[in-house]
Parts: structure tokens; C-alpha cells; sequence
């Protein structure tokens, strides 16, 4: 996620913060992409060592734990609440070390075996930057494992803010693959496998998927607003063309597009 010693890594902070207690409830394509992550994983090689960047409420977490229980584990996440929500899930795991803030900015966090991110990656740019990081805290020949949102993900939400309110469109728009691939390939990060896939959820209308990315603690950040906040009738057109334009048999949907990685420091 960007520093929170900038404006926007604040507003990503603090609603990730706010929304630490409803997550769980809202974050089932978040929950497939750490399954699909475990799956990436493999057990052939020895893993003595993990970080774990953007752990959020523990939901990789929790299977790291499972597939390398002699591991040491350091989990760390922008907000100290979505970390707080974390450990509840471990209270008698003693190999974890939970780190609350910027990975980039932690003085001695080590070298590691292994480096995974589940849906958190896209938050920390710039990319090139932050695969530095990353790379300068693997060991040689260690493995980063990761999924990131790709540009398209919400495009139907997005499609409908610049087609109702063009003037407050969001600040920025997430990467491309080949942004990624480009920025793994100047930290040295080799790509051992890659795989895209799409995911497509459901809610019973346009203003319920606000809800419930409001309640994922998705709406902070240059991804997800403009530069001036919506006044409520613009909320109010906008609910109304995506439940117009966007239907489905449950009600209206949302895709989203992930993009999953394995690399090695070479």
C-alpha cells in the first residue's frame, strides 16, 4: 500500500481501518484469489522463512500457517486494525511476527525464503520501486507469489462514473500486465509461472456493490475516487445507470481481473 506518510497512503489507511471489522464478510473474490495463491505455492522446495506483505485480516495468513507450520511468518499490513483482526486467528502461534505499517519502510525486516501478497500489490507504487524492495528481502533463488488486480478490475463501476460524473473520474487507474511484467523484470524478479483470470461477483443492486466495497475498505485511494468526493445525487444517478446497464440474474455484477505470479530472485 503507499506510504502512510503520504495523502492517499492515509486515505487508504484509514478505510482499510474502518472497515477492519466487516471484510471478512465482503471479500469473497479477495478469499479465491488467497486459495488460488495456496495452490501456486508447492511444497518441493524447503521454506524456513515468509513474508507476507498487505496481510489485511489473515485470510492467506491463516493458510501459510497450515502448509509451512515450522516456518517463521512476518505478516505486515498498512493498517494496524486489519492486523489487530489478524492475530485474533492465531492466539497460540508464536512464529508469527505481525509488523503494522509500510513493508518498505521497516528498517530490518531480513531476507526471506518466500514473499507473497494476496490482492494488496496493486496499493504500492510505484511498482517498479516496490519489486525492489521486495527482491532486496528474498534470499537468492527465493520465490515471491503473488496476485494482483489488473486494470479492468470494477470496470463496470468505472464505466459508469465517467459516463454519469466525467468531471470527478478517479485519479488513477490500476496497472496493465505489462506494467507488472515490466517492473518484476527490472528488479530481477524471473517469472516461473503466470496466470490471468477473471472473476465475476454478484449483488442485488448498484447500491449494494457500493456497500459492500465501501465495507472492504476499497473506496480510499487514487483507484477509487476522485480527486472531490460525489455529492449524493451524483451517488444517486450513478446507482441508477449501474443497475440499468449491468444487470444480471441475482441483480447487477462486478468483474474483476487478477493477475497471479510466481517469480524468483535470480
Amino acid at each position: 500500500m503507499l506510504s502512510t506518510r503520504t495523502r492517499a497512503g492515509k486515505s487508504i489507511a484509514s478505510r482499510f481501518s474502518a472497515a477492519a471489522g466487516t471484510y471478512d464478510n465482503h471479500a469473497g473474490v479477495q478469499a479465491r484469489v488467497a486459495s488460488q495463491l495456496t495452490a501456486l505455492l508447492g511444497t518441493d522446495r524447503p521454506v524456513g522463512s515468509i513474508l507476507e506483505v498487505g496481510c489485511g485480516t489473515g485470510l492467506l495468513t491463516k493458510k501459510l500457517a497450515r502448509i509451512f507450520p515450522s516456518a517463521q511468518i512476518c505478516a505486515t499490513d498498512i493498517s494496524s486494525k486489519m492486523i489487530f483482526n489478524a492475530q485474533k486467528h492465531f492466539r497460540s502461534k508464536k512464529s508469527i511476527l505481525w509488523i503494522a505499517g509500510d513493508f518498505r519502510e521497516v528498517l530490518d525486516l531480513g531476507r526471506f525464503d518466500l514473499i507473497v501478497s494476496s490482492s494488496a500489490l496493486h496499493w504500492i507504487t510505484p511498482l517498479e520501486k516496490t519489486f525492489r524492495k521486495i527482491s532486496s528481502h528474498l534470499k537468492k533463488n527465493g520465490l515471491l507469489v503473488f496476485g494482483i488486480m489488473l486494470k479492468g478490475t470494477l470496470a463496470e463501476l468505472h464505466e459508469a462514473r465517467r459516463n454519469t460524473v466525467p468531471a470527478k473520474a478517479v485519479q488513477k487507474e490500476l496497472p496493465p500486465e505489462k506494467e507488472v511484467l515490466n517492473a518484476l523484470k527490472a528488479a530481477r524478479l524471473q517469472i516461473v509461472r503466470k496466470q490471468r483470470a477473471t472473476y465475476r461477483d454478484s449483488f442485488r443492486s448498484g447500491a449494494h456493490c457500493l456497500k459492500s466495497l465501501h465495507e472492504q475498505g476499497v473506496t480510499g485511494g487514487p483507484f477509487s475516487s476522485g480527486r472531490t468526493p460525489l455529492t449524493r445525487s451524483e451517488l444517486t444517478e450513478l446507482v441508477s445507470y449501474y443497475d440499468k446497464n449491468y444487470k444480471c440474474v441475482d441483480g447487477v455484477y462486478a468483474t474483476y481481473n487478477v493477475l497471479y505470479i510466481v517469480a524468483e530472485k535470480i
